[in-house]
This record gives structure tokens, C-alpha cells and sequence, in this order.
């Protein structure tokens, strides 16, 4: 019987990916697009795209919309507490912290210790519901 050897070849992204250069590439073969189809598909060009791919670059915050919508999830994980999840709503929104506290008729620097966790709990809650988030528990 013949001896045959099969070499698999190991996949161009990590299993677990921990940067959002990864999550990109991982999802991107995943679905078998090149990296010019994902850049035309988020509106960035070629070269922004690669940039991001190979963590030598990051989005702006009007970017994330897309960038979720193309991995079907947020690349910075589920959010644990209160402030992580007003950061992750403002990012799914692509709203800056400015914009975000404008809607929700609050100081910038308010909004920034919302995020950090701090200050009032029961206006950050609020502040998410005005974002689009019912459930803050």
C-alpha cells in the first residue's frame, strides 16, 4: 500500500482573532472576497482597507457601522458593564462623543465619564434608551 501525505495548509487568519485587523481578515476569507471587494463594500479605499487588516491603521468612528454590518458583530466583544455598553452603542451608531452627547442632551465630558464608568448610572441608563437600547439590566 502506498504511503501518501496530505499537507494542510494552515489558514491565513487566526482562529481567535484579538485585533480587529484579524476579525477582518478572518471574515474576509471566510466569505472569499479580496481585500478590494471588502474596501468598495465599506467605502474606504484599497489601501485603507490594508491598512486596517494589518493593524497599521484604525477606522473612524463613522466607520464602525459598516465595518459591523460586514463582520455581523462588534470586533471589541459584548459589552460588560454599563459604560461599555454606552461606548458600544455610540461606536454602532458612528456617532463622536460630542454627537452622541448632543443627542442625548448631555455634556461631552459627561458622556466621556459615562463611558469610563463613572458618574450618574441612572442618566447613563437614560442615555442609552435615548440611543436605542430598551434593556440596560
Amino acid at each position: 500500500m502506498p504511503l501518501t501525505f496530505q499537507w494542510v495548509r494552515p489558514k491565513p487568519y487566526p482562529e481567535r482573532p484579538k485585533t480587529l485587523g484579524e476579525h477582518l481578515r478572518k471574515r474576509r476569507h471566510e466569505v472569499g472576497k479580496r481585500q478590494s471587494d471588502v474596501a468598495t463594500e465599506l467605502d474606504v479605499s484599497t489601501w485603507t482597507y490594508l491598512l486596517w487588516e494589518q493593524d497599521r491603521a484604525s477606522p473612524t468612528v463613522g466607520q464602525y457601522p459598516a465595518l459591523i454590518r460586514f463582520l455581523g458583530y462588534d470586533p471589541h466583544g459584548a459589552p460588560q458593564t454599563l459604560g461599555e455598553q454606552v461606548k458600544a452603542r455610540r461606536r454602532a451608531l458612528g456617532l463622536s462623543q460630542a454627537a452622541a452627547a448632543r443627542l442625548v442632551g448631555a455634556d461631552e465630558g459627561t458622556f466621556a465619564r459615562w463611558e469610563k464608568g463613572e458618574g450618574n448610572h441612572g442618566r447613563a441608563s437614560e442615555a442609552l434608551r435615548q440611543l436605542g437600547v430598551r434593556d440596560t439590566a
